[in-house]
């Protein structure tokens, strides 16, 4: 399993409300955590092998289009050796493996 710790802000306090909304529908209890407010969530949720980088596209694409949107995830799975830290923000991710 793969480890994703995540930090998200938005000045648009529906956005939080719709990615709160989406990682519940997507993950079970035991494999999500998180907490926040208005504006921000942070947390960890567990993907198989990897940053679920499809799901989270199609996630923002379905936002409106929000220029303060910031998302910040390092996921990890020491098993396989495999690490990478992702930045969104306007409206772009710069990805570091």
């Amino acid at each position: 399993m793969c480890t994703n710790l995540f930090f998200i802000s938005s000045g648009e306090k529906e956005i939080i409300k719709k990615i709160g909304a989406f990682l519940d529908a997507l993950f079970d209890e035991e494999n999500l955590y998180y907490s926040g407010n208005e504006n921000t969530l942070q947390g960890e949720f567990d993907s198989k092998r990897s940053f679920p980088v499809e799901l989270f596209e199609g996630l923002i694409k379905e936002l409106k289009d929000d220029p303060t949107l910031y998302i910040r995830v390092l996921s990890y799975e020491f098993e396989r050796e495999y690490a990478s830290f992702r930045v969104y923000r306007n409206k772009e991710w710069n990805i570091h493996f």
